[in-house]
C-alpha cells in the first residue's frame, strides 16, 4: 500500500505543477495495485479537467463514486465538469448533493455561484457567494463569484473592492486575473483587462479561458468588434426571449425603413444611412469576429493566441470579401454585367457560411448545421462557376436559386443547430 501513497502524493505534486502527462502515469501505477481507490479516479478527472476533456474526466469521476457515493467532493467534481460543458442544471443537481453531504466547504458554494452567473441568476450567485465567504472569507472562487456578481448588477463599487480583496489573498492566483479581466472586459475596459490576462498567462502559460479572454480584448482594440462585443454582454444580460424579439424588432423597422425610401424619395437622404448601418450590422454580426481575427495576425500578441481554424478562416473571409468587391467594382465598370454582379454578391454571402468554420467544430462534429453548412458552400462555389463562365439556362439557374434559397434558411436557423 505505501507504494501506491507514493504513486498519488508525486500525482498531486505533479498535477499541481501543471505536468498532467506525469501525473497520468502515476496514476496509473496506483491503479494497478488498487483498482478500486476512489480517490485515484477523482484525481485521473482533474487531469482530464486541466486538459479540457471535461466529458472523459465524468467517466473517471464517475467510476469514484460508484465506490464511494457518500463523498462530497467527487459530486463537486462532476459538477464542476457539468459547468464546463454548458449543463447547468445538472452542475445543480452535483453541488446541491455534495453541499448536502458536507455543508462545509467554500469551494462548493463559490462553484454554485458561478453555475448561477452563467443562469444569469445575479442575485442568488450573490448569495451563495456569500454563504461560501462566511465559511472562509479568503476563498478565491467565492471572492471571485462575488465580484462577477456585483459586476453584473451594476454595483461596481463593491465590485471592485472585492476584486482588491481576492487579489490581495491570492496576487498570484491564474482565476483571479481571469475573472477581473472578463470584470474590466464587460465594462469596456479592454486595456486593463488585457493586463490581467496578460498575467494570468504568465502565471499559467497555457490557461485556456486566460487565452480566450486576452483574444477578445485584443479583438476590442477594433472599434467595430468593440461595439460588437459591447452589444453582445448587453444582450447576454436580457435573455434568449429578448435577444429574439431585438434582432426582429430591428428587421421590421428595416423593413419599414426601406419601405419609406422606396415611396418617399425626399426623405430617402434620411433613411438611406439607417439601411447602411442596419446591413453593415447584420454582415459585421456574421463575420466581425473572422475579420477581427486577420487583423490579429498583424499584433505581436494577437498571431499566437489564434488556433489554426481561427487563421485560416479569418484569411478565408477577407478573400471572399476582398473578391465579392473586386467583382462587384469590374460589374459596375460593365453596367453592372448580371453575370459578375451575381458572382461578386454570392462571393460576398459566402462569408457567412464560411464565417462558421472558425472554431472547426463544424468540420469536426457530424450534425445537420455541418451538412448544411457544407452543401451551401459547395452550391456556392459551383454558382460563381457558373456566374463567370457566363452560363446561362435552367441548371445555372437552379444553382444560384438554391444558394440564395439555401443562404435564407441558414441565415436565420443557424444558430439553433447543434
Amino acid at each position: 500500500m505505501q507504494p501506491n501513497n507514493v504513486n498519488i502524493s508525486r500525482a498531486e505534486l505533479l498535477l499541481e505543477q501543471g505536468r498532467i502527462s506525469d501525473a497520468v502515469k502515476e496514476l496509473k501505477s496506483a491503479l494497478q495495485q488498487d483498482p478500486d481507490n476512489a480517490y485515484v479516479y477523482a484525481l485521473y478527472a482533474r487531469c482530464h479537467y486541466a486538459k479540457g476533456e471535461y466529458s472523459e474526466g465524468l467517466n473517471k469521476i464517475q467510476q469514484a463514486i460508484s465506490l464511494e457515493p457518500d463523498e462530497a467532493y467527487y459530486f463537486y467534481l462532476r459538477g464542476f465538469a457539468y459547468y464546463h460543458l454548458n449543463q447547468l442544471a445538472m452542475a445543480t443537481t452535483e453541488l446541491n448533493k455534495a453541499i448536502s453531504l458536507y455543508p462545509y466547504h467554500a469551494e462548493y458554494f463559490g462553484l454554485y455561484a458561478f453555475v448561477l452567473l452563467d443562469d444569469r441568476k445575479y442575485e442568488l450567485a450573490l448569495a451563495k457567494a456569500n454563504e461560501g465567504l462566511e465559511l472562509d472569507p479568503e476563498n478565491v472562487t467565492s471572492l471571485n463569484a462575488r465580484a462577477r456578481a456585483l459586476n453584473k448588477l451594476k454595483r461596481t463599487d463593491e465590485a471592485v473592492e472585492t476584486m482588491q480583496d481576492a487579489l490581495s489573498n491570492a496576487p498570484e492566483s491564474d482565476f483571479t486575473h481571469v475573472t477581473i479581466g472578463f470584470n474590466h472586459l464587460e465594462r469596456g475596459k479592454h486595456k486593463e483587462a488585457q493586463q490581467h490576462f496578460r498575467e494570468a498567462l504568465r502565471l499559467s502559460p497555457n490557461l485556456h479561458s486566460a487565452k480566450e479572454g486576452l483574444k477578445e480584448a485584443l479583438k476590442a482594440n477594433f472599434p467595430p468588434y468593440r461595439f460588437l462585443l459591447q452589444l453582445g454582454f448587453w444582450l447576454a444580460e436580457k435573455g434568449q426571449g429578448f435577444r429574439i424579439g431585438f434582432s426582429i424588432g430591428l428587421y421590421i423597422l428595416f423593413r419599414f425603413v426601406t419601405s419609406m425610401a422606396s415611396s418617399m424619395p425626399g426623405i430617402r437622404w434620411i433613411l438611406v444611412p439607417f439601411i447602411v448601418l442596419y446591413l453593415l450590422y447584420v454582415s459585421f454580426s456574421w463575420i466581425g469576429s473572422s475579420v477581427a481575427n486577420f487583423i490579429l495576425l498583424f499584433h505581436k500578441d494577437g498571431k499566437y493566441i489564434l488556433n489554426n481554424w481561427e487563421r485560416y478562416t479569418a484569411i478565408a473571409i477577407v478573400c471572399l470579401l476582398l473578391s465579392g468587391i473586386t467583382l462587384g467594382s469590374v460589374a459596375y465598370i460593365n453596367n453592372l454585367d448580371i453575370n459578375l454582379t451575381l458572382a461578386g454578391v454570392i462571393l460576398a454571402t459566402m462569408c457567412m457560411p464560411v464565417s462558421r468554420f472558425e472554431d472547426g467544430d463544424t468540420m469536426t462534429l457530424r450534425s445537420v448545421k455541418a451538412i448544411f453548412t457544407s452543401a451551401l458552400i459547395l452550391t456556392g462555389i459551383t454558382a460563381v462557376a457558373l456566374s463567370l463562365l457566363s452560363t446561362t439556362g435552367a441548371a445555372a439557374g437552379i444553382v444560384t436559386g438554391a444558394y440564395f434559397v439555401g443562404l435564407i434558411i441558414y441565415t436565420w436557423t443557424s444558430g439553433g443547430w447543434n
